[in-house]
């Protein structure tokens, strides 16, 4: 008869340790992303957006209205010269955005946005700051951080000023 009940006992135990690992949700490291502006260098503020698990994707956070966000955003001054042209300036750079700690899937996207939330250039693997004449734009960044089965979203945004010079 103890035979029999510890025999169910590890059968049961056996059982729903192969339940929790089947349940079980992957851990994903997220990394950090930072700024840099000659050697000041500071940490952008990620917003969660969306989860990849078992093919399901499920959506965390509404994408924060970049109208609202531009005026609390760390920023970044970039000194630009006025072209000959007056819808043109040529922009001087010395900024980088870095990824550390974690494990990115896929490429990183940069979308930038006007301070009013209108799309100044479509998402691109490679960051092209606006050439046109504005005073600041908002540049967004798309990271996917995990593994290609098993992700989670996040969007850094920082702001741009332009120190136009003469």
């Amino acid at each position: 008869m103890k035979r029999r009940i510890i025999i169910s006992i590890c059968a049961a135990v056996f059982m729903f340790g192969i339940i929790g690992i089947l349940n079980r949700t992957p851990t994903v490291t997220i990394g950090v992303v930072t700024l840099s502006e000659g050697t000041d260098e500071r940490e952008l503020k990620g917003y969660e957006i969306s989860t990849l698990r078992n093919g399901e994707t499920t959506h965390t956070e509404e994408e924060p209205d970049i109208k609202s966000l531009a005026a609390e955003l760390t920023s970044v001054e970039q000194e630009v010269m006025k072209n000959s042209s007056a819808n043109a300036v040529h922009v001087n750079t010395n900024m980088s955005v870095a990824f550390a700690g974690g494990k990115y899937v896929d490429d990183v996207t940069y979308t930038v946005f006007s301070t009013s939330g209108e799309m100044i250039s479509n998402p691109a693997a490679q960051l092209n700051i606006p050439t046109k004449d504005i005073d600041s734009c908002v540049v967004r960044i798309d990271v996917k951080w995990g593994r290609t089965k098993n992700y989670k979203e996040y969007y850094y945004f920082f702001r741009i000023d332009y120190d136009k010079q003469a």
